[in-house]
């Protein structure tokens, strides 16, 4: 960096550590304009090592996250995903700093941050909800204020891009097989590698298994305002993953903090009227696949009786028609009258008959109805719910003295 914006993001006061960043974000700018990406990658490792990382110097550190915010605002949503990990690194550790000015700095910082980088952010997801989980329960006010910031950005960004966003960094392997073939070098099978998402709930589950456990009643309020976002991310199916969570969750049925056992006291509620949905679509997809497949058994049947009818029908007619021709021939030599006119129409009734049987035999194609054993897909129909730990979990917790935990399991038995 020039000088003067070295010199300016470590001074003491705010509005000169600003307008160093605004210098900073012009040269930026500029470099990506040039292409001269050596620069930007120095411009950052600067940021990092003499600045994020500076432990005991807290002006540098102010200075370094205002930096590294600027960096990411003025490289854009296209070219900063190529230095997500340079930015992102120091940018987590400055939330670590016992001086809450760094703290907040921090959230500002990364707020700045998750606006450019959008869905990449998601790569990033577990480390900033585990920080996020800490800095909820700050000491400091301000902190906690602008974690609730960042924690109202990030949730927007999951909510929007967990399902479907796949990282600009990712590049699928070109050499990788996607179909079997035999020894003869004929294709068997033919597939689609999965693309990994930006956002694991499956990596996810270990982390939020792990906070569940938190006394803090303003982390509590934190986590079940979470569980209440994903689980209404309907592709994600959290309740697959209930097992996880579920005990330290009716835990917190028994919290002295009223707000604590209201907001879980309703999830718990929605996670229920959820599972009974699952069951009913389940039911409902099981009893539609059981009368198609007798539908289809009776369809049969009835095929291979007009078959076989048809048949029958088709030799007699043939018996007749050989009686009718030997009878025409015999009478023919006696009169000399050519019988080639009445074959050739007689023929036809052959003919007839063959394109009539061969008809019966076609299958019978009704738009109306899908024979086959899938049906119409019905969302929920492949959620996995293991029953019999959430009923295992359910049963130890009857014995709690909590008269809260026991009202719930009450209503949720009822």
């Amino acid at each position: 960096m020039d000088r003067q914006i070295s010199r300016g993001l470590n001074d003491r006061v705010y509005d000169k550590r600003k307008a160093a960043a605004l210098e900073l974000e012009k040269v930026i700018r500029e470099c990506v304009s040039e292409g001269n990406h050596q620069r930007i990658t120095a411009i950052i490792t600067q940021l990092r090592n003499e600045y994020a990382y500076a432990v005991h110097q807290p002006n540098a550190r102010y200075g370094g996250l205002i930096g590294l915010a600027a960096v990411a605002i003025a490289l854009g949503q296209n070219e900063f995903p190529k230095y997500l990990e340079l930015i992102m690194h120091p940018v987590l550790a400055c939330f670590g700093d016992q001086d809450s000015v760094v703290r907040y700095f921090a959230c500002e910082a990364l707020y700045n941050i998750a606006k450019v980088a959008k869905g990449e952010i998601l790569i990033y997801f577990n480390e900033i909800f585990d920080v996020l989980c800490k800095l909820v329960a700050d000491v400091d006010i301000g902190v906690k204020n602008g974690a609730d910031i960042l924690d109202r950005l990030i949730k927007d960004i999951t909510s929007e891009k967990a399902v479907t966003y796949v990282s600009i960094l990712y590049r699928p392997q070109e050499d990788a097989p996607n179909k079997i073939v035999d020894s003869r070098g004929k294709t068997l099978q033919v597939y689609d590698p999965q693309i990994p998402k930006a956002f694991s709930l499956q990596k996810f589950i270990p982390l939020l298994k792990e906070r569940m456990y938190a006394s803090n009643p303003y982390t509590r309020m934190f986590l079940v305002s979470w569980l209440r976002l994903l689980d209404s991310i309907p592709d994600l199916e959290l309740v697959s993953y209930l097992p996880a969570f579920l005990q330290p969750l009716l835990s917190y049925l028994s919290s002295s903090n009223h707000d604590v056992k209201v907001v879980t006291a309703s999830f718990l509620g929605l996670l229920l009227q959820e599972i009974k949905r699952i069951h009913e679509i389940k039911k409902y997809v099981s009893n539609e696949k059981r009368r198609l497949s007798i539908r289809k058994h009776e369809l049969n049947d009835e095929l291979n009786s007009n078959a076989n009818n048809d048949e029958k029908d088709m030799r007699e007619s043939t018996d007749n028609l050989n009686d009718n021709n030997n009878n025409n021939n015999n009478n023919n030599i006696d009169d000399g009258h050519d019988n080639n006119e009445d074959i050739d129409r007689n023929s036809e009734g052959i003919n007839g008959k063959r394109i009539f049987s061969e008809m019966n035999h076609m299958p019978i194609n009704d738009d109306s109805h899908d024979y086959s054993d899938g049906g119409i897909y019905i969302p929920g129909q492949d959620t996995i719910i293991d029953y019999p730990k959430i009923i295992d979990i359910l049963i130890a917790s009857l014995d709690s003295s909590e008269e809260s935990i026991q009202l719930q399991m009450k209503s949720i038995t009822n």
